[in-house]
């Protein structure tokens, strides 16, 4: 980017650990109910997309409460990444499920038709509540 622009910057490796940060932000509501959920004995997975650079800052920043999902799934280790329906199966295989044993949430409409057509029960993340809601069923 810095060669695009005609530009220099002193300190390389501060702008990529700022980029790491601005990316290892999380919100705590997401983590509380992931810990609820997880409390609950609910089979939690994750599948990201983020960047390998970033996996090792998850693991080490989020590592408590990463530890309530069953498997984390990292696009930049299974080679493929959302939309590409082969993430979601390795996702559940990961789980130890079948894809139709998985109620997949997003907040990237693309995602959520590709979870469905991988045969994943998926709905469009809007909040904590319908999650709630919709994991309260049986």
């Amino acid at each position: 980017m810095a060669d695009h622009l005609g530009a220099r910057f002193a300190d390389v490796a501060a702008l990529r650990q700022a980029d790491l940060d601005s990316w290892s932000q999380v919100d705590e509501e997401m983590v509380a109910l992931v810990r609820e959920l997880a409390g609950r004995g609910r089979r939690l997975g994750l599948l990201s997309n983020i960047i390998e650079d970033l996996v090792p800052v998850w693991e080490t920043r989020h590592g408590a409460w990463l530890g309530g999902f069953a498997a984390l799934t990292f696009s930049c280790r299974i080679g493929v990444a959302k939309p590409d329906r082969r993430a979601y199966e390795i996702c559940a295989e990961h789980m130890g499920v079948a894809p139709s044993d998985v109620l997949f949430f997003d907040d990237n409409e693309a995602n959520v038709l590709a979870a469905r057509a991988a045969g994943m029960a998926a709905e469009l993340f809007t909040s904590a509540d319908q999650v709630r809601a919709l994991t309260a069923r049986p």
